[in-house]
């Protein structure tokens, strides 16, 4: 019974190490941050000397509040229909969350539940950073979210085979009546239940534009983004892998309209370019989507569209509606019922189940309330509000604790001096200062571009310009 509890002990502290010295599990190494993000997010002071490891192990976590905590099934409901078609509501789950939690005051709150509600909370808590993602790493939704791995979703995606077949018991979506999902439009073999290598999610908010990060986002193994998210110019900053994509209902259907790989969108300003270099797949969670696919396999050959398998859907509503309680359980909230789990939940928690190598890297994720009122919307200038039927506070709340629990790393710390607008147009004064010009040459007028860097010009420069010049003098003497 003793070692039993000492390896469970040694499993939460190992993903506490995940959070302090970011181990690579597949191979025991240490690697850099994000694959060496300039700014990753870190909620602690790293001057802090480290707890001792062997006598936390020894002697448990000290005032844990996340005793007595238990994993509850997720209840089964009576099911109603959402505000959009082909949507399930998720009322009937809210109405049975713990109505006497979430309304203690801030002196009441535990070390780990001050953390996850903003920065200023973990410094004022002075909590050991080891201590608190021990805390957060024994949560029960922590816990459900590492036996999901362990175990392997059934099916991530409905495919033709028998086994990934069904679309009946699906908990967030269903297919509306007189929509059917071909046999032809369905892909033919279901995808890696295990995505080998480093996993990066990379969100469309304007914390994406904060920094250089292009460099650290193409070096994982597999890169998923959303919507029909535009590179463009700005691959110093988003990168250019794209292997993934997650659609929700109204982004999948613009997409559904786009020729010539240009996306006009349903509202003003959301021109996107998609630049489809190498084969994507296409993930959708609202089954509606199933009325674009033959569109979209008409205008993307390199597209694979896919619906999120009953099984994956319910692994994702197990591990959200197990973290509301568990924030609640803490003193946390209350929070807003959604109308409609976002997009990000649904890529988060399936990434963090899929990917082989953790934790799962996040770029231009908001993680703190305050973001949400300064960091609101995408980073694409007139593009769309965020949507009033999310929990915003509680998503903020959720990327803190899968960073605390080691399933996530947030690899774009914010700055608070930096305007959102400047970030829409692509100009973050925290950017290193590009390097000088390979090309300085004079102007017309014979002065140099930049005075600051000069460099001798080639012989051969001079050369050619004098014989430009006889060649102008022979020109105009002939006319």
């Amino acid at each position: 019974m003793a070692a039993g509890r000492f390896l469970n002990t040694s499993a939460v502290l190992y993903c506490a190490l995940v959070l302090a010295g970011s181990i690579n599990h597949a191979h025991g190494q240490k690697l850099g941050v994000c694959n060496g993000a300039p700014f990753p997010w870190s909620p602690f002071n790293s001057s802090t000397a480290p707890l001792n490891m062997n006598q936390l192990a020894t002697k448990g976590v000290p005032d844990d509040p996340t005793k007595g905590l238990r994993a509850v099934t997720l209840p089964r409901v009576r099911r109603t229909q959402g505000d959009s078609s082909g949507q399930w509501s998720p009322s009937p789950y809210c109405l049975r969350e713990p109505r006497n939690h979430g309304m203690q005051t801030e002196r009441q709150l535990s070390a780990l539940a001050l953390c996850l509600q903003n920065d200023v909370g973990c410094a004022s808590s002075g909590a050991r950073a080891e201590v608190t993602a021990a805390q957060a790493a024994s949560l029960p939704s922590m816990k459900l979210l590492r036996n999901l791995r362990r175990s392997k979703v059934k099916c991530v995606s409905v495919t033709r085979t028998s086994r990934c077949g069904r679309l009946v018991g699906n908990v967030d979506t269903y297919l509306p009546v007189g929509k059917f999902y071909p046999q032809s439009a369905r892909p033919a073999m279901d995808m890696p239940k295990k995505l080998a290598g480093t996993c990066a999610l990379i969100a469309n908010g304007p914390l994406t534009m904060l920094n250089r990060n292009g460099a650290s986002i193409d070096a994982h193994s597999h890169v998923a983004r959303f919507n029909a998210a535009s590179v463009g110019s700005q691959t110093l900053r988003l990168g250019t892998r794209k292997r993934h994509r997650v659609f929700n209902r109204p982004r999948g259907s613009e997409a559904s309209g786009c020729t010539r790989r240009r996306c006009t969108g349903i509202r003003t300003g959301m021109g996107q370019q998609l630049s489809l270099s190498a084969s994507e797949t296409w993930l959708f969670w609202n089954y509606e989507s199933v009325s674009d696919f033959p569109t979209m396999k008409r205008l993307y050959r390199r597209v694979t569209p896919r619906l999120f398998s009953p099984d994956a859907s319910r692994a994702v509503y197990q591990v959200y509606w197990q973290a509301r309680r568990d924030l609640l359980a803490l003193g946390l909230g209350p929070f807003n019922c959604p109308k409609a789990l976002s997009s990000g939940i649904h890529a988060m928690i399936l990434m963090a189940i899929l990917c082989d190598q953790y934790p799962l890297s996040l770029y231009g994720f908001t993680y703190d309330e305050a973001q949400l009122r300064s960091r609101g919307g995408h980073y694409v200038s007139g593009g769309p509000i965020m949507f009033g039927g999310h929990s915003w506070t509680f998503d903020a709340a959720f990327v803190r604790l899968l960073h605390l629990a080691g399933h996530a790393t947030v690899c774009t710390a914010d700055d608070p001096t930096v305007k959102t607008a400047a970030l829409r147009k692509g100009r973050a004064p925290r950017d290193p200062p590009p390097p000088p010009s390979s090309s300085s040459r004079p102007s017309s007028g014979g002065l140099r571009r930049s005075t600051l860097s000069r460099r001798p010009i080639p012989p051969a420069w001079y050369r050619r310009q004098a014989a430009q010049r006889a060649m102008s003098r022979r020109s105009n003497s002939y006319g």
